[in-house]
């Protein structure tokens, strides 16, 4: 029986897993009918002559590579991403259309009929209940509650491109600028915006769209071009497959942000780069490549080294990072803070390591070390300079000026935390204790209201306890 969940691998999401898949698959089908096109065949009709080179002496790896498909084809439904089904099938109809279209390679086009004959017969095995279940919401999107708040996101982000049309935001700040203009009433922190054209379109702007779109526009028209100038079959076939695993990806992106998962990121860039290569016409080489080639490789061993480097450093934070949140769960506060001076001496442009440390220094200081207090403000106020629109930064910061005894300061950083993230009840809730308890009645009101519209009753009357003393 299929699990609720899908299957999904190694990787935490069903939904990136199936991205990597849809990639692969196209591929593995057209190094297949590459490999089908060189095994000998024999006999009268084509049918036999089709048999005979799945079923020869020379077609174990054929049939090897038959396998491996149909294997990885019945992962990616099993996976239950609506998304990945769709993109992996207008893929299988991409590829088997080129197929059909040259007289050469025409009769290959029975190999992925039966591809999709064999994934039907192996997908009876496991049950088709669930898979029909999860598959015919297709139908319903307009109803489905996924989709319906990916869609108010993407609108949403339109704002960010309001306000940043040229430009756009910044590459990778969609986590930190995105809570200000979210109308969904919920704490979720979005990372991404589920849409990879509206997070690129949103975090470059139109300059950066445009240059991407262009830099796309021209790599497809060099493979679409080499492609039809090659007349090797194998060749041909490889080309396509990696092509029509792009494409799947592209598709993809349209509901997801894959491009944003390191795995797949990385296996687009080699699908792009070898389609490029092989599509690339023959060209005469210089008469001086010794000397470009020691140029070029002492140019690409630098740029490696320091690539190496930077990523050692990284990883090593991250390793001590983790560490540090681990002892800070045990409640070793030593541990913890050792850790993170660690994670911020490898690399101190992550403001989450200096949030992490400031943290750590509050609840030293409430658990009685007075000291704690100052060494916790220095950290907060470092993290909200790397990022200076994490509502959560500002709200930590807010309680460190209220523990000081600046009420003012303290009310201005709670003001920023509602510009910042003003559709979080949790943070609504917390600040607006804060109006309460401090005499600001009309500004506390405003969130009972707002609370209450959310249906977060008992917040509202926390809030209204705290502003009549009861």
């Amino acid at each position: 029986e299929v699990p609720a969940g899908g299957s999904g691998g190694p990787f935490v999401n069903r939904n990136h897993f199936a991205g990597y898949m849809e990639m692969i698959i196209p591929l593995s089908i057209g190094y297949t009918v590459a490999a089908f096109s060189n095994a000998p065949s024999r006999g009268v009709t084509a049918w036999r002559r089709f048999v005979h080179r799945l079923t020869g002496e020379a077609s174990h790896k054929l049939a090897l590579l038959f396998f491996a498909t149909v294997i990885m084809a019945v992962s990616l439904v099993l996976s239950l991403s609506r998304a990945g089904l769709v993109s992996f099938l207008t893929a299988v109809l991409v590829v088997g259309a080129v197929l059909f279209i040259g007289r050469a390679t025409r009769r290959w086009i029975a190999l992925p009929v039966v591809l999709l004959a064999s994934l039907a017969i192996s997908l009876l095995w496991f049950g088709l209940g669930p898979l029909i279940a999860r598959y015919a919401s297709l139908f319903h999107l307009n109803r489905d509650d996924s989709m319906l708040g990916r869609m108010v996101v993407w609108k949403d982000a339109m704002g960010i491109l309001r306000d940043h049309p040229v430009l756009g935001s910044g590459l990778g700040t969609f986590k930190t600028v995105f809570p200000a203009y979210k109308t969904l009433p919920d704490p979720v922190l979005y990372d991404h915006a589920h849409n990879d054209y509206v997070q690129l379109l949103t975090e470059t702007g139109w300059l950066g769209f445009g240059l991407a779109a262009a830099a796309g526009l021209i790599l497809t028209w060099l493979i679409v071009a080499g492609w039809r100038q090659r007349r090797n079959p194998r060749s041909r076939a490889l080309l396509m497959g990696l092509t029509t695993g792009m494409l799947a990806i592209l598709i993809h992106g349209v509901n997801d942000f894959n491009f944003h998962i390191p795995s797949n990121a990385l296996l687009f860039a080699v699908f792009l780069g070898l389609a490029f290569n092989l599509a690339r016409p023959g060209r005469e080489m210089p008469t001086d490549i010794p000397a470009r080639r020691r140029a070029v490789s002492l140019a690409g061993a630098a740029v490696m080294g320091v690539l190496l480097l930077q990523s050692a450093a990284v990883l090593a934070a991250d390793r001590d990072y983790r560490k540090g949140l681990a002892a800070e769960k045990n409640g070793d506060w030593a541990e913890a803070e050792n850790r993170l001076k660690k994670s911020i001496a490898w690399d101190g442009s992550r403001a989450e390591y200096h949030f992490i440390l400031a943290r750590i220094d509050e609840r030293q200081f409430d658990s009685g070390d007075k000291t704690r207090l100052e060494p916790a403000r220095a950290e907060i106020l470092r993290a909200i300079e790397s990022a200076p629109t994490v509502a959560e930064y500002h709200l930590h910061l807010g309680w460190i000026e209220a523990k000081s005894g600046r009420p003012d300061a303290a009310t201005a950083e709670f003001d920023r935390v509602l510009e910042l993230d003003p559709t979080n009840n949790n943070y609504r809730h917390y600040v607006g204790l804060w109006y309460a308890g401090t005499g600001q009645t009309d500004k506390a009101g405003r969130i009972v209201g707002q609370l209450r519209e959310n249906q977060k009753e008992e917040m509202a009357r926390e809030i209204e306890g705290r502003m009549t003393g009861s």
